[in-house]
């Protein structure tokens, strides 16, 4: 769905409006997009519900829409709703909206993420007006503050990533008149408001791509970090593809598996090698960790760092069965890179990380080695996965990803 650029110009203005007014968000988490400015869409995924004296508003589910946007993390996020198809009492009414807009709060710094629900407007003394005309009797919703319960639920990974608000408070302030309004007209404070919009993102301008849309904390939370649906986590980091040790001349390859475990989300995880089939030249080649252990560190979603980590006068080992010559990796903090990708969902959640080390440290002694000597130009090269299990590495599966 496009925005014309005068709508445009007005929700990212709104939004601004709530940056400036809002009550400081140090304590609470914020709604942020992979990228801004991000056009947000709300769409009920479970039916809303207002619930009055004498009956109840509903909308149509594929119909009615919210709109709006964010040009930069905010602890509010301001949505300006749709109605074309709606009842009042069970009859047609018709909607007007006027200068108002929904806003969606959230009040806590980490998930489980709640928060609270306004109705404010531009124009003093606009409503949201629900007029069943056939009654007659009109419905006015007007500008209010901190209706709660809302939870919120961040859903999805990456790109796709979306938020799921739940709606369930019992303190909505609304006007009923008309002669025909079902048990009679007044003021009340006690509608009741169920129901589930889900918030997602597009990227703007014009390209209206998907933008990840979630709810996190940068103060509590300055990087992201690897995390699994229950702990402890047991993790096997599994082979997906070749394994490579290059100790100049030789170029050593085969399959690594790790596991490792984590009692909660961190940003690190420590990872116990296995090493099987290498080989160089077609001899088989026997790679020994001798207590070595690989540590991932996740910087972003998409990108981080890696090292060995080994005991004291310890090394990773490399012998070749046909010859007299050994190498060893000994611990390693140098130049390394490390890229994530998310996949999956649920329990089947999955990291993919390629994992490369470069300017790496090695010896090489034996008659049969070529040169003999210390050498700092190795590099070592890793395309795994990373796979969530619960009680042990074999046990049932355990979603697992990076935010």
């Amino acid at each position: 769905m496009k925005l014309t650029r005068p709508l445009k110009v007005a929700v990212l203005c709104a939004v601004a409006l709530v940056a400036l007014t809002a009550v400081s968000a140090a304590s609470a988490s914020q709604f942020r997009a992979e990228k801004y400015e991000a056009v947000v869409t709300g769409k009920q995924t479970s039916q809303v519900v207002i619930t009055l004296k004498g009956g109840n508003i509903k909308c149509n589910t594929t119909s009615g829409i919210l709109t709006g946007g964010l040009v930069s993390a905010s602890s509010s996020i301001p949505l300006t709703p749709n109605f074309p198809n709606c009842t009042a009492f069970g009859v047609k009414a018709n909607v007007s909206v006027n200068s108002c807009q929904f806003v969606f709060n959230s009040t806590n710094e980490s998930a489980p993420f709640t928060g609270s629900f306004d109705i404010q407007c531009a124009k003093g003394g606009d409503a949201i007006v629900f007029d069943a005309f056939s009654y007659p009797c009109k419905v006015e919703i007007p500008a209010q503050t901190g209706r709660a319960p809302v939870s919120y639920t961040n859903t999805g990974i990456n790109a796709n990533r979306k938020v799921e608000a739940v709606l369930n408070f019992t303190n909505l302030k609304y006007t009923k008149t008309g002669i025909g309004c079902p048990e009679g007209q007044g003021t009340l404070e006690t509608g009741k408001v169920t129901g589930t919009y889900t918030l997602s993102a597009e990227v703007e301008p014009e390209s209206l791509k998907k933008n990840g849309l979630y709810l996190g904390n940068e103060q509590v939370e300055a990087e992201p970090k690897i995390r699994a649906e229950k702990y402890p986590v047991y993790y096997d980091f599994g082979y997906t593809g070749v394994t490579t040790f290059n100790v100049n001349p030789y170029l050593i390859k085969g399959t690594m598996r790790t596991e490792g475990s984590l009692s909660a989300a961190s940003a690190d995880v420590t990872l116990t090698p296995g090493f099987s089939g290498f080989t160089y030249f077609g001899s088989a080649v026997t790679v020994a960790p001798n207590g070595c252990t690989f540590k991932v560190h996740a910087s972003s979603e998409w990108a981080g760092t890696a090292s060995i980590i080994c005991p004291a006068g310890k090394s990773i080992s490399l012998k070749a069965s046909s010859s007299n010559c050994v190498v060893t990796v000994p611990a390693h903090s140098g130049p390394s890179s490390v890229s994530f990708e998310n996949s999956g969902a649920g329990t089947a959640r999955i990291i993919y990380a390629t994992v490369s080390l470069s300017s790496m440290k090695y010896t090489a002694a034996g008659t049969e080695c070529g040169p003999n000597g210390t050498f700092e130009n190795g590099s070592f090269t890793s395309y795994v996965r990373l796979q969530g299990h619960e009680g042990s590495t074999s046990g049932p599966a355990v979603g697992t990803w990076i935010e």
